[in-house]
């Protein structure tokens, strides 16, 4: 009887851990992967960040993130922020969006 409670309690602590490896990995994974996909820059193409890229369009910040939000520009991936290619904030400005 002693050894079956033994028995189970290991099993129990076995899922446990388990149980406990499995979020980490879950947690790791996302902190890997960026929450939104975002393009690279491509070469030769400087970047500019949101403020320029909102004096560029005559817009606020806030403009230039609705205007993200409804794919009309596309971020840059930065670990300082968005950023814009310069060619592309300015065709979107030739075609008067």
């Amino acid at each position: 009887m002693l050894g079956a409670r033994l028995q189970q309690r290991n099993v129990t602590l076995a899922l446990a851990v388990l149980a406990v490896l499995i979020v980490v990995i879950m947690v790791r994974r996302r902190r890997s992967r960026p929450a939104v996909e975002v393009s690279r820059p491509l070469e030769g193409d400087e970047l500019i960040d949101l403020r320029e890229a909102a004096t560029i369009l005559e817009v606020t910040p806030d403009r230039v993130d609705v205007m993200v939000d409804q794919g009309m520009l596309e971020p840059v991936a930065s670990r300082r922020g968005p950023r814009f290619r310069r060619t592309e904030v300015e065709a979107v400005r030739l075609a008067g969006a």
